[in-house]
Order: structure tokens, then sequence, then C-alpha cells
């Protein structure tokens, strides 16, 4: 025990001990900034889906709703629709400074646009 007290009592150590503290401090700190930047990030994704989605219907989609026989798109339309949908969000996101494929997943922003058309559908 006594060597443990001369250890401590030691300035080096002590020095050390406090900045293995402050070290340990800043990284909680700096993972709650990360956290909330992440959140921030995946909102703004989200919506810039949200906003392409909302373009797309109005400059595609009710259009080619208003032009067919029976008021639906073909199997080609949707495809193209979420293309357009996918590229759009992607622009939004770059210009609000979001990586929306990275933020959101490649393999999952065709679910997001999905959930988007979802949503305007139920006038959300």
């Amino acid at each position: 025990m006594d060597a443990i007290g001369n250890l401590l009592s030691n300035g080096t150590v002590q020095t050390l001990v406090i900045a293995a503290v402050g070290l340990i401090w800043a990284a909680i700190k700096r993972s709650e900034r990360y956290k909330a930047w992440a959140t921030e990030q995946h909102e703004k994704a989200v919506l810039a889906v949200e906003a392409a989605v909302a373009e797309v219907y109005n400059v595609f989609v009710r259009p080619a709703k208003m032009e067919s026989p029976d008021g639906r798109l073909t199997d080609a339309e949707r495809k193209q629709a979420r293309e357009l949908a996918a590229r759009g969000a992607i622009a939004y996101g770059d210009s609000t400074g979001v990586d929306v494929e990275k933020t959101l997943g490649q393999e999952y922003l065709d679910l997001y646009i999905q959930q988007a058309v979802a949503k305007a559908k139920r006038g959300g």
C-alpha cells in the first residue's frame, strides 16, 4: 500500500493520471457530439429523400398519371420515378452538405424512398 501511495505522490504520475482522465472525458464528449452530428446528418438525409419524392411526384408522377388512361403508372414509369427520386435525394443532400448514400446506406435508399412515398400518400 505504501508503494501505491509513493507512486501517487509522484508529480509525474499525477500528471499522467490527470492527462488520462482528461483524455477519457474528451473522448466521451466527442462521442456525444458525434452522435448529435450523426443524428442531424440522418435527419437531413431523410428530408432530402422526402423533398426529392415530392418533386418527382409533382414533375413526373402526376403528369404521367394524368396522361395514363387508367390514371396509374406503368412498371417502367414507377422504376423511373424511383431512380429520379434517388438522384434527386443525392443532389439535395449534396446541396445541404450531407452524403445521402453514405448516411442512409445505398442499399437502403430505395426503402427510404418507399417510406417517403407512403408518408406522402397518407398526407404526412
